[in-house]
């Protein structure tokens, strides 16, 4: 049997109340960051904290759409929402998430040449979030997909649409998509 000394236990025991306060307080010390001006100038934002909600809004439509090939995107039918973040909160995160039931006909099913795709844009107050333009929300035929993004804005009254078009890559095929039971949630945060 193997004697551990007193000391021994008392000074792992000292180093691991120590490494817990110090933890325990930079976990409260973290504030997550309120700039909008930050937010919008990465590309890619990676952080987009909040706080306690404030408002959620949530819209299903089980309402199938069908488009066909087309330069340029369309607002999804209903997904038009507006919201407004109080003068008294000065700022607020706001996450929007789009599920939907997608299908793309026509492309290629042994994913030969170029890569066909149903591609889809979150737009808010007009202007096309993270990874717009390049988010393939689907390539085949009949699936549940989703998709995120998330931004701090100021006060005001704020817009949110869903935008979707096809991407021909190969321009050899005639395609169509279709939209379904697709549900679009806004939340808000402090």
């Amino acid at each position: 049997m193997r004697t551990i000394s007193r000391n021994k236990v008392i000074t792992a025991s000292v180093a691991l109340g120590l490494t817990l306060t110090a933890t325990t307080a930079a976990a409260q010390a973290y504030e997550p960051s309120r700039s909008i001006a930050a937010d919008n100038e990465i590309a890619a934002v990676r952080d987009c904290d909040g706080g306690a909600q404030i408002a959620s809004y949530v819209r299903t439509d089980n309402a199938a759409v069908t488009i066909g090939e087309n330069s340029l995107f369309t607002p999804v039918p209903n997904t038009l929402r507006t919201f407004t973040v109080e003068a008294a909160e000065n700022t607020a995160q706001v996450r929007i998430a789009f599920f939907a039931e997608a299908a793309l006909f026509g492309a290629p099913v042994d994913n030969s040449g170029a890569t066909d795709a149903l591609g889809l844009e979150i737009r808010l107050d007009g202007v096309a979030l993270p990874a717009a333009g390049d988010l393939a929300f689907t390539t085949t035929p009949l699936h549940s997909n989703a998709t995120m993004v998330c931004r701090r804005v100021g006060a005001g009254t704020h817009t949110v649409e869903v935008y979707w078009g096809i991407v021909d890559t190969g321009a050899d095929n005639t395609l169509t998509a279709r939209l379904d039971d697709w549900a679009l949630d806004i939340q808000l945060n402090k």
